[in-house]
C-alpha cells in the first residue's frame, strides 16, 4: 500500500516538474522570439505640443486654454494616449460651473490621475455631474490635478489655493506611488522640443546640463495626433515614418547621456510574458522599463521631516475648511484586493494619516462590483480609462455621501 502511494506521489511530482519545465521552456522560447522580432527600444513620453510651464513655487502649471496629447511609448510601442485639456483657469477639464455662486464649492488636488481625462472630460468633471444630480443642487468642482505630483506638492498647492478660493470642501486624491515622490520643477527648452524635470527650480545653467541628460524628459513632436496613435494601435506593422524618427531621437539622447541605463524587459523575472500575451494581449506587461529620474525618491519615512509639508497642514487646519483624502487604487491593487505598499510607503501613509488626522478613503473595496478591472485602465499604462474615470467619480461621490462629508 505504501509503495503504491509512493509511486503515485512520485508520478505526480514528475508530472509537475515536467509541466513546470515545459512552461519555462515555452516562456524562454517566446522571449527569445520577442527579442529578435522586437528588439529593445526606448521607453518615454512624447507630446504634440508644450502646454505646461515652470512655476517656481509649485513646480508646474498649465497654460490656460491649451491642449496637448501625451503618448506613452513602451519598448518602442505606443501603448496609451492621454488628452491634456486646460481650461481658462489653467486647470484640466471643463470650465467649473459658476464657482463663486455655487451652493457647494469643491477643490480637488491630485496627480496625473486627476489631471488627465478622455475627450476633455476628467473624473472631477464627472464628480461635479454626479453630486449635482444626487444632491439636487449646483455643485462646482475645480480640478487642481498636476501631472507628476506627489503628496508633498498636492498639499503645497492645496494650502495656497484653499486660502485663496475658500471652498466648502477639499479633496486630496493620490495613488500609492505619490507617497514617495519628491517635489520637482518642470521646464521646456527654448525650441520646445523637449520637457525636463528638475529637483530644484532651474536656472539657465541647469537647463543647459539637462539637454545633455535624457533622463526623465519628454519629447515634443507636432506630428503626434490621435489618428496616428489609433492607427498604430490598429496596425502596428504598417509603414510609419514618425515612430522610427521618435525612437531614433530618443536613442540618440540616451546614448549621449552619461547617466542613462537601459533596462532590458526580456530579462525581467516579475512577469510571465506568454501568459500576458494570451490573457492581456501585451507580453511585457508588468516588466516595463522604469522612468529615469533626475530627482530620486524622498529619503525619509515620516512626512514630519518635511518643514514645508508641516506648514501646509497647519495652514489647512487654520483655515477650517474640511477636506477628505482619497487613495486611488491602480490595476494591480484592484486585482490583489488591497493596496500594495512597500515598507517606506506604508510608513509614509501612516504618518500622513497621523499628521492630517484623516483616514484615507479606501476605494479598493468599492470595486467589488466591477466585472473586469482591466476595463478601468489603459493597460499596460496604469492611468484610468474613460470607464476608470467614471469608476473614480462614482466611488468618490458615494464615499463623500456615505461618510457624511457632503449632505443633502
Amino acid at each position: 500500500m505504501n509503495n503504491r502511494h509512493s509511486l503515485t506521489s512520485l508520478k505526480i511530482a514528475v508530472s509537475l516538474v515536467a509541466g513546470l519545465a515545459a512552461m519555462v521552456a515555452a516562456e524562454a522560447a517566446y522571449r527569445g522570439w520577442l527579442y529578435f522580432r522586437y528588439p529593445q527600444q526606448p521607453t518615454f513620453f512624447v507630446l504634440n505640443k508644450v502646454n505646461q510651464q515652470l512655476d517656481r513655487e509649485f513646480g508646474l502649471s498649465y497654460i490656460p486654454n491649451s491642449d496637448a496629447l501625451n503618448v506613452y511609448i513602451v519598448n518602442g510601442i505606443p501603448v496609451s494616449l492621454l488628452e491634456m485639456n486646460a481650461n481658462s483657469l489653467g486647470n484640466m477639464g471643463r470650465e467649473p460651473d459658476s464657482y463663486d455662486t455655487a451652493p457647494l464649492k469643491i477643490l480637488v488636488f491630485g496627480d496625473s490621475f486627476t489631471a488627465n481625462g478622455h475627450d476633455g472630460v476628467t473624473w472631477t468633471d464627472l464628480l461635479q455631474e454626479t453630486l449635482s444630480k444626487t444632491l439636487s443642487k449646483r455643485v462646482s468642482v475645480v480640478n487642481f490635478g498636476r501631472d507628476g505630483y506627489g503628496i508633498l506638492q498636492i498639499f503645497d498647492l492645496a494650502a495656497a489655493q484653499v486660502a485663496r478660493l475658500k471652498p466648502d470642501l477639499v479633496i486630496m486624491a493620490f495613488i500609492s506611488d505619490d507617497l514617495t515622490r519628491p517635489r520637482f520643477w518642470l521646464m521646456s527648452d527654448e525650441a520646445k522640443t523637449r520637457v525636463f524635470r528638475f529637483a530644484m527650480p532651474p536656472g539657465e545653467a541647469d537647463l543647459r546640463r539637462a539637454k545633455d541628460n535624457s533622463q526623465d524628459s519628454s519629447l515634443i513632436d507636432s506630428r503626434v495626433t490621435k489618428e496616428w496613435f489609433e492607427g498604430r494601435r490598429r496596425n502596428p506593422t504598417a509603414a510609419d515614418p514618425l515612430l522610427p524618427s521618435l525612437l531614433a531621437r530618443r536613442t540618440q539622447l540616451e546614448n549621449r547621456s552619461h547617466h542613462s541605463s537601459r533596462f532590458n524587459p526580456y530579462w525581467s523575472l516579475t512577469s510571465f510574458f506568454l501568459y500576458n500575451r494570451l490573457v492581456y494581449g501585451y507580453p511585457i506587461r508588468g516588466a516595463l522599463q522604469p522612468r529615469g529620474r533626475l530627482d530620486s525618491r524622498i529619503a525619509y519615512d515620516d512626512f514630519a521631516a518635511d518643514a514645508r509639508f508641516g506648514n501646509d497642514i497647519a495652514t489647512l487646519k487654520s483655515l477650517g475648511v474640511p477636506y477628505a483624502v482619497v487613495h486611488f487604487p491602480i490595476f494591480a491593487e484592484l486585482e490583489a484586493g488591497m493596496y500594495l505598499l512597500a515598507d517606506q510607503e506604508r510608513s509614509l501613509l501612516q504618518s500622513l494619516t497621523g499628521l492630517t488626522g484623516k483616514q484615507p478613503i479606501d476605494l479598493v473595496q468599492d470595486a467589488t462590483g466591477v466585472d473586469d478591472n482591466r476595463k478601468l485602465f489603459m493597460l499596460p499604462d496604469n492611468h484610468a480609462s474613460a470607464d476608470g474615470n467614471r469608476f473614480y467619480a462614482r466611488s468618490v461621490g458615494e464615499a463623500l455621501i456615505q461618510d457624511g462629508i457632503v449632505r443633502y
